[in-house]
């Protein structure tokens, strides 16, 4: 059983900080580098499932073309 995660008042206002919420990726040529690696992405503290949500939900969000 996936454990859901708890957000704090510092991720809400995190979240109010950046429209992209907390958990920010540059939309930078790095950025596709490792998401093509399939990198951990260890810094942003997500679980699995967290993580292959948040990198589709990135990759739907941000066009490749613009680098």
């Amino acid at each position: 059983m996936t454990k859901e995660k708890v957000y704090t008042i510092d991720d809400l206002l995190a979240a109010l900080e950046s429209p992209n919420g907390p958990n920010k990726l540059e939309n930078n040529k790095e950025t596709w580098r490792r998401i093509g690696n399939k990198d951990d992405f260890d810094e942003l503290g997500l679980e699995k499932g967290e993580l292959e949500q948040f990198i589709a939900d990135f990759v739907a969000e941000n066009s490749y073309e613009n680098i």
